[in-house]
C-alpha cells in the first residue's frame, strides 16, 4: 500500500507549487515595501535638499538676517523658510505621515 504511495510522482507539481508560493509571494512583498521605503526616502532628500537651498539662496530672509548679524548664531529667518519649503515638498505624498522633524541654520565665522 505505501509502496505504491511513495513512488508515485503524479501531483508533484501541485505540491511544489503550494509549497514554493509562500517564499516566493513573502519576497514579492518584501520587495514592495522596499521599493516604497526607497521612493519615501528619496522624496524626503528632495524636500531636505528644497529646504537647504531655499534656506540659504541669495534673496532669502536667512541670508539678509546673516548679513546683519555681527556674531554667530542662529538665523530664525532661514529657519522658518526651512520649514516651509520642507513641509511643502513632504507633503505632495500620501505614503507616510510625517510625525515630526527639526530644522537648524546657524552662521559661523
Amino acid at each position: 500500500m505505501f509502496k505504491g504511495f511513495f513512488s508515485d510522482r503524479s501531483g508533484n507539481f501541485g505540491v511544489l507549487t503550494a509549497i514554493l508560493l509562500v517564499p516566493v509571494i513573502g519576497v514579492a512583498g518584501v520587495a514592495l515595501d522596499l521599493s516604497n521605503a526607497l521612493m519615501v526616502r528619496s522624496t524626503l532628500q528632495a524636500a531636505a535638499d528644497a529646504a537647504a537651498l531655499a534656506a540659504v539662496s541669495e534673496t532669502s530672509a536667512g541670508v539678509s538676517q546673516a548679513l546683519q548679524m555681527q556674531s554667530d548664531g542662529q538665523l530664525s529667518a532661514a529657519i522658518a523658510d526651512a520649514k516651509k519649503v520642507f513641509l511643502g515638498h513632504a507633503k505632495m505624498s500620501e505614503h507616510y505621515e510625517l510625525k515630526n522633524f527639526d530644522v537648524d541654520v546657524v552662521k559661523t565665522g
